[in-house]
Parts: C-alpha cells; structure tokens; sequence
C-alpha cells in the first residue's frame, strides 16, 4: 500500500485506486457487482447476516431507535440498519468515502434519517461535541463501528470506546469489530502484515491487533457486560452499559482549552501574515537585485565580448611578433657571423700595424743615420783636407772596385 499523507489521506486515496486494491481480496474472484469501495470486503449475504446479528437485535423494535456508526465507509452496513432506527449520525475520517456514502444514502439523508460528520482526529472528545451539538448525549441505544476499528491504533480506539460509554443511554449497547493475533487466522495475518509494516513505514490500512483479555478489560472498566462474544480471525462483540463511570481524562474541560489553542492559532496566524508580508517584501528586493544583476551580466557580456575581440587581436599581434622575432633572430645570427668576421679582420690589421709600427722605427733609425751622414759630409766638404785628400780617395775607391771585380775572394 502506498503511504500517503495522513490516516485520512490514506483512506482517500483507497477510495480512488479501490478496483485495484479489491483485486487483492481471495474473496472477490469473479465478482462483478462492486460497485462501492469497501464492498470487496465480503458479501451482501454476510452484511446481512452479520446486522441480523450483532446490530439490529439491539435496537428499539418500535423503530425509535438512535444509533452513532463510526467508519461507515460507503455505508453498507448504515443500510442494513437504517429501516430500524430513528435516527443515525455516522462519524468519518474519509471525505472520499463520505462522498460515496452521502450518494449512496442520499435518500435517507433527503428524510432527516442519516447525517454525516466528519473526523478531523485532532481532539479526542470531537464525537461527544457533535453529539452534544444535537442534544444526543446519554439518549443512543446503539454505537457501532465494522470493519473500522481494525485499522486503528488502541488509543484512538480507547477513545471511541470513551465516547461510547458516555454518549450511550443505560442499557445501549456498544457493537465492534477489533483484529486478534490471539488465534490462528489473526496471528497469520500478523504474520503476513510484519515485512510491510515493520519499522513503523506502513499505510493506514494496517491491522491494530488486541486480544480478548484487553476486550474484557477494556469494557468492564467502562461500565459495560459483554453480551455477545464472537472470535474468528476477528474479534466481534457487543457489551451493554449496565452502569456510569467517572473518567477523569474525558472531564476535562477541553472546550476552554480548545478556546486557548484557538486564540493561539489566531496569533499564530497574525504572525504568520506578518512573516508573509515580509516574504514579500524581500522578494520584492530579491525581484529588483535580480534585474540589476541581469543588467550587469548584460554589461558584462558586452565587456566579455569587447575582451575576446581585443584577445583575437593579441593573438595576431603574437603572431606577427613571433614573425618579427624570427626574422631578429636571423639578423642576430648574421651579426653574430659579421661580428667574428671583423675580429678576424681586426686581427690582421692589428698585425699589419704592428708590422708598420716595425717599419716606421726601421726608418726612423735610418733616416736618423742618413741626415747624421748628411751632416759628416757637409762636414767634410767644408774641411780643407777633405779638399786635398779627395783625389787620393777617388784613385782608393776606382781601385777597391777594380781589384773586386777581378781579385774577388770567396
């Protein structure tokens, strides 16, 4: 089963997918009379049988009878009884099953015999108030739930059983239907149910199961005698109020509490519209900063656009200087080359100075020694033994060459 939002939701939405579910029921093979959700549960023969016997035996034979059925579902067992009652209030957790109900006992509800109200489950005397409401409490000859108060857990079953000790007359009757686990078929089921519902995740269509003992119990401290006791996989039975009891949970003046809890819903309910004009308010902020910051992702894509622009144009000036670079570097290497070229040169200019620098003091010392000669002979031309000597050294002279060229000595 699927769980869906809360106890009645859940029966809701049974309401809904109930053609699927009733496939679930060994009992529906081949039945093609469901028209009603809840009827995949037994037959009309059974409905029967089971009003003639735990039901209409206990109501008034002059037909002033009053009854309070809670869990009247589609409201099979509401028309088993109607014919014998006076008047009927049916209590419901469902608004889908209530539905179904109101149409499927639309005329009695059009005679003022069967009236619907429905179970909100959040205060444990709400059935006593809308009895209360209709000036009803303490004048029920019957109070009964079938098929229902299987799937309820034993608090809020304790409090049906509350409401029905104190709404009944002495001498009504109290007629329900509860799980057992205390016999085989309830245990089986039990057993059946415990891998889907174990650790708390399961549908409200669960089995709340209880035993005889607790039934017992239950009832006699309420003031009432069992009269009919019936166990099969279900616990069947109808107890009379044989006298009044005091509980002191259920004299509680919850009406004042209520009133407290109501006016607390109301501040709660002031600060809440407060928080929501405040929501408001700030989303009108939140609205406002939003179109500034899709103005400024605007803006933002315009510069994004203008920077892949401007980043294409990088990427050409990069290129172009990696041209401009590569051609540096041709022009590098060339220089490089010139550059050892001129060394070289330098080098042998370097040399050829030198070997001048040589020259030039070469001849220097001979200029040197010519102009010294220049003067010794300017010298001697002035001297007067020069004069005379002269032809002795021509005739010394004309003789050296002469005897050189045929007295030469090797």
């Amino acid at each position: 089963m699927k769980k869906v939002k809360s106890y009645a939701d859940d029966w809701d939405e049974y309401v809904w997918r109930f053609s699927e579910y009733a496939k679930n029921e060994p009992t529906n093979v081949g039945r093609t009379d469901l028209k009603y959700p809840g009827d995949e549960w037994g037959t009309p023969e059974e409905w029967t049988a089971y009003a003639n016997t735990f039901l209409k035996p206990f109501l008034p034979d002059d037909l002033s009878g009053i009854a309070v059925e809670i869990g009247p579902g589609s409201g099979k067992y509401t028309l088993e009884v109607v014919d014998k009652v006076k008047r009927m209030i049916c209590f419901e957790v469902s608004k889908e099953f209530m539905r179904v109900a109101k149409d499927r006992l639309s005329q009695y509800i059009a005679q003022g015999k069967v009236e619907f109200e429905l179970l909100k489950l959040w205060n444990c005397n709400e059935i006593l108030k809308g009895l209360k409401s209709r000036n009803l409490l303490g004048e029920v000859h019957l109070f009964f739930s079938v098929d229902s108060m299987i799937h309820v857990e034993l608090h809020t079953l304790i409090a049906y059983f509350v409401n029905a000790a104190i709404s009944l007359r002495l001498g009504g009757y109290i007629a329900m239907g509860v799980a057992s686990c205390t016999n085989e078929k309830g245990f089986r089921r039990l057993l059946y149910e415990t891998p889907w519902c174990y650790g708390g995740m399961r549908p409200s269509h669960q089995f709340y199961f209880l035993s005889k003992d607790i039934v017992h119990f239950v009832t006699q401290q309420l003031g009432f005698e069992i009269v009919l006791f019936e166990e099969n996989r279900d616990i069947n039975f109808v107890a009379k109020k044989v006298k009044e009891v005091s509980i002191e949970a259920f004299e509680v003046d919850w009406e004042a509490k209520l009133k407290v809890i109501e006016r607390q819903t109301g501040e709660l309910e002031e600060r809440l519209t407060e928080l929501e004009a405040d929501r408001a308010a700030r989303l009108e902020v939140i609205y406002k900063l939003s179109e500034k910051l899709q103005a400024c992702e605007a803006n933002n894509s315009a510069r994004l656009e203008v920077i892949h622009e401007l980043g294409q144009r990088l990427d050409a000036s990069e290129l172009n200087s990696a041209a401009r670079l590569k051609t540096i570097h041709e022009l590098g290497v060339k220089l490089d080359a010139s550059e050892a070229n001129s060394a070289a040169r330098l080098e042998v200019i370097l040399d050829l100075s030198r070997r001048l620098q040589v020259c030039e003091a070469d001849l220097v010392a001979r200029l040197e020694i010519i102009d010294r000669q220049r003067h010794e002979l300017g010298a001697m031309k002035a001297s007067r033994s020069w004069r005379l000597t002269a032809p002795l050294r021509w005739l010394h002279i004309q003789w050296h060459n002469f005897s050189g060229k045929f007295f030469k000595v090797e």
